[in-house]
């Protein structure tokens, strides 16, 4: 009886141990990726477009620098923990001005669609806050 009771002490001493050494809740697959820096993002979404609007020759350098500048704004923005809604829809609202001066009104309508497709891409899914950002309150 003694040894058993022995073994069972044991046993769960070395249980609760296992228990509290673990790191915490499982990462999600995405937290060890590097973000990827504003000129990829910038070319990805080049690629994309050029698809979207069918995109001439000519545009493609104009379309590039615009995306590029506002990837590095936006950046610049989250580097400097300044990123809230009205900083953010000055930058966007700053894109879209520069290709409007350069996509033709049929492209531009495209744009629009394109946008209005592809606005919730990169909205954090549930449970993925931002930084600053709080959880929902619950509702007990």
């Amino acid at each position: 009886m003694t040894k058993k009771l022995l073994f069972m002490l044991v046993f769960s001493i070395l249980i609760t141990g296992f228990i509290y050494g673990q790191d915490g809740p499982p990462r999600r697959p995405h937290d060890n990726k590097k973000m990827p820096s504003p000129e990829e993002m910038a070319a990805r979404e080049l690629g994309d477009l050029k698809d979207a609007l069918s995109l001439n020759d000519d545009q493609v350098p104009f379309v590039k620098k615009i995306l590029q500048d506002f990837y590095k704004n936006m950046q610049s923005l989250f580097d400097s923990n300044e990123m809230n809604p009205d900083n953010m829809d000055k930058i966007v609202a700053d894109k879209d001005s520069d290709m409007k001066s350069v996509l033709t009104d049929d492209q531009w309508t495209k744009y629009l669609d394109f946008k209005e497709k592809h606005k919730n891409k990169f909205k954090p899914g549930p449970g993925d806050h931002g930084p600053g950002d709080k959880p929902p309150d619950r509702q007990n």
